[in-house]
């Protein structure tokens, strides 16, 4: 059965029990907290690149109550901005989509490609887009990839 926010309720349990398992990055069920877009961008960077994000406090719908959660942290977790000419494969993308916050966050994997999971959908790989480029309001690096 489907939860309030949006994955089902057997993955909001196996969260809450404290076990979480290993998942395929794509293809995933969005479940807030659990596997959301911060949840997404943490995994991509321990996978793909062994860096240990920290896993911030995010209170539901924290963009309806004007909060910049990514951009309020993204020095925290060890990223600078970087100037979107020097976007390379690995740095991430901070965007505001359906409402004027920084409340979505993926990672540019190269090639016109970025990976993300938007609420409602499984994670992806999408093209990075004019629709997308024009929501973003920074690009990070991870110091360690400086």
């Amino acid at each position: 059965s489907q939860s309030r926010y949006g994955g089902n309720i057997y993955g909001e349990i196996k969260w809450l029990s404290g076990e979480k398992e290993e998942q395929p990055l794509y293809g995933r069920q969005y479940i807030w907290h659990v596997n959301d877009c911060y949840s997404f961008v943490r995994d991509w960077y321990r996978i793909e690149r062994g860096i240990e994000l920290p896993d911030f406090h995010r209170k539901y719908e924290f963009w309806l109550q004007g909060k910049e959660m990514y951009l309020e942290n993204f020095m925290k977790a060890g990223f600078v901005e970087v100037d979107r000419d020097s976007l390379r494969e690995g740095d991430g993308l901070l965007m505001h989509i359906g409402g004027s916050v920084t409340a979505h966050a993926g990672i540019y994997i190269g090639d016109n490609l970025f990976a993300h999971h938007l609420n409602g959908r499984l994670s992806s790989k999408d093209i990075y887009s004019q629709y997308y480029q024009e929501r973003t309001t920074k690009v990070v690096r991870h110091r360690s990839l400086l």
